[in-house]
């Protein structure tokens, strides 16, 4: 038969790993000196931050700290705030330690129980959760095309091609200037740090990352009460990717790593904050392409035997970013007086497609603190649910990472004993769906087949939902051939109908 086939080359990005690991942090938190006796605990909160993903020795290791911040009332009827850092560390094994891995990773926490076991110390239990997701950048040798003596069988698909990542440090170093409406810091508590990706744009050979850095010092003044400032400042980092184009899909973050806030005055009071931050900035880039490629084989005169080489790719890459506004009821045992501070916290609860439309649920968990009429503090939890629906076009099974985060929190005290919240939430989702590819690898001719003594046409009645292929193969026919004898618009028998079978001679 001379030459069967010729061999190609695709490039596919292969999953290899998609592993949810927990953390359980139990510790014991003590107050420092300065710090005042617990009366009663207000308000409990864990923020991990990843310093490092390192892939060594066949392992993917995630590190980090866990800051948490517990606020309480004291002896005095005054509030109070304890910081401690927790290092916590993820590790995951992968199947070819050689390989090199393009590594994502999504982390959170959440404070489980936290109850005062004295006077002077906090017994606390959390929680740290890490979704580690690895692919690979894979070639895979296929049958390109066959001689005329064979049928083939091709499918379309589309394929993430391949991956650029890339990870990079950076410091931010600002003076935070309190404004004149603010009373000056009398102990400086702790400082919050998030930053809201506003955009990742690629051109020929680099990708641009920015967003917005949002800083809240939280501090107590001379009067006692709980104040949060805040600051915003553009961020932007610079990734130089020789293979980069317009064609890429980019997604792109800052992590916060660490935070350093102090006053700037030496006696520990003033107007004036020092802040110096690190940040990662990380690149996610993504190249779609189409391949075509033989799923199956058969010759209608010679017997053959085939090799397939089955592989998972990822296909159907999205990129999705939607804000809203979502607005709920606080409702208290106490009366409302003045809220000395708010906290709140978005949660995906649930991701589903449904009907073309991707649906993200989930919950912002809204935290009170306030003085009644007495000026005693209380504290008030409560949830607001929010839905974020994208439309969609793949019919496969979808993959979706979710990133939503907090773009700001206000409140109107509505009643004696209630307060309504107001809450904008952005999300971010990159979606994508996970599929196994088997393809023809190479083709043997193990004999020849009996055509002698046929007759040149058969009759068969086809069933709806059978296929020119199936049939064809079966007997040993021309695809093309019983498709225009029959004049079918394709491959598929869309009715029960009556078919002519062209035999070869």
């Amino acid at each position: 038969m001379g030459l069967l086939f010729e061999s190609g080359d695709i490039d596919i990005l292969e999953p290899v790993l998609e592993e949810k690991c927990e953390y359980k942090l139990e510790t014991e938190v003590y107050l420092p000196e300065y710090l005042p006796d617990i009366q009663k605990l207000l308000r409990c909160e864990i923020i991990p931050r990843v310093s490092s993903r390192d892939m060594l020795a066949g392992r993917i290791t995630v590190e980090g700290e866990a800051e948490i911040c517990i606020f309480y009332k004291s002896s005095e009827e005054k509030i109070s705030c304890a910081v401690t850092t927790k290092e916590f560390s993820h590790t995951v094994a992968v199947s070819e330690p050689d390989a090199d891995y393009d590594v994502s990773t999504n982390t959170v926490g959440s404070i489980n129980s936290a109850r005062a076991s004295g006077a002077r110390k906090i017994a606390v239990k959390a929680e740290i959760v890490t979704m580690i997701v690895a692919a690979r950048n894979s070639t895979v040798q296929i049958v390109e095309s066959v001689s005329d003596g064979i049928e083939a069988k091709r499918e379309r698909i589309s394929a993430i091609s391949n991956s650029e990542s890339a990870e990079r440090e950076m410091r931010v170093t600002e003076e935070l200037v309190l404004p004149e409406t603010m009373p000056e810091v009398s102990q400086f508590l702790f400082a919050d740090a998030y930053v809201k990706m506003h955009e990742v744009t690629p051109s020929k050979g680099r990708a641009v990352l920015k967003g917005e850095l949002t800083v809240k010092p939280v501090y107590l003044s001379e009067a006692g009460s709980l104040e949060k400032a805040e600051f915003r400042f553009p961020v932007s980092q610079i990734f130089d990717k020789p293979n980069l184009d317009e064609d890429y899909i980019c997604d792109g973050t800052f992590e916060v790593v660490s935070v350093y806030c102090e006053p700037e005055s030496s006696d520990g009071k003033g107007r004036v904050l020092d802040c110096e931050l690190v940040l990662n900035a990380l690149l996610h880039a993504y190249k779609i392409s189409e391949y075509s490629v033989v799923t199956d084989v058969y010759s209608p005169c010679s017997e053959l035997s085939e090799g397939y080489v089955e592989t998972k790719y990822l296909t159907c890459y999205d990129f999705y970013r939607d804000a809203k506004e979502v607005k709920g009821q606080i409702e208290t045992e106490n009366t409302v007086l003045k809220v000395a501070d708010i906290d709140a916290e978005p949660r995906i609860m649930r991701v589903s497609a449904v009907d073309g439309c991707l649906k993200a649920e989930g919950m912002v968990n809204v935290e009170l603190v306030y003085n009644d009429e007495n000026g005693s503090v209380f504290s008030k939890k409560s949830e607001i649910p929010f839905e974020f629906s994208f439309p969609h076009n793949c019919k496969y099974e979808l993959r979706c990472d979710t990133n939503v985060s907090l773009d700001s929190v206000s409140y109107n005290i509505t009643g004696d004993n209630a307060a309504d919240v107001r809450c904008g939430v952005e999300i971010r989702a990159a979606v994508c769906a996970e599929r196994k590819l088997c393809a023809v690898s190479d083709i043997t001719v193990t004999g020849e087949k009996q055509t002698c003594n046929r007759t040149p046409l058969v009759l068969y009645f086809a069933e709806e939902g059978e296929s020119a292929w199936d049939i064809a193969k079966r007997y040993g026919a021309s695809v093309s051939e019983i498709i225009s004898e029959n004049a079918l618009e394709d491959d598929a028998i869309s009715e029960a109908r009556m078919l002519l079978i062209p035999l070869k001679q």
